[in-house]
């Protein structure tokens, strides 16, 4: 399969994409050689390949769904510039209000 400098001229204006004629052509040139492996890829023949099972073919699970959540090696607030009321404090950013409410708009 081919893809042509007007497909990918068409496709790049419906993701509002300004490519000039070389990058249209080399995207060209790109995509109709992604496909030809694809197509490539298709044809193999892999009957002879075993299958690889899914996760329901395991023994066991790698961890118990029991065990809870891992235990950290520091408390959060050691490692936080700033910690209050079991949260990190961080900088308010540029340009934002500081009314600390929100307006309802």
């Amino acid at each position: 399969m081919s893809v042509s400098k007007d497909e990918v001229e068409r496709i790049a204006a419906l993701a509002r994409l300004r490519l000039g004629d070389a990058e249209a052509e080399r995207l060209a040139l790109d995509l109709s050689s992604i496909l030809g492996h694809v197509e490539a890829m298709r044809k193999a023949d892999i009957s002879a390949v075993t299958a690889v099972g899914d996760m329901t073919e395991w023994p066991a699970p790698f961890r118990d769904p029991d065990q809870g959540a891992d235990p950290l090696l520091a408390p959060p607030e050691s490692i936080a510039p700033e910690w209050r009321e079991h949260f990190f404090v961080v900088p308010r950013l540029p340009g934002v209000e500081s009314g600390g409410e929100e307006s309802g708009a």
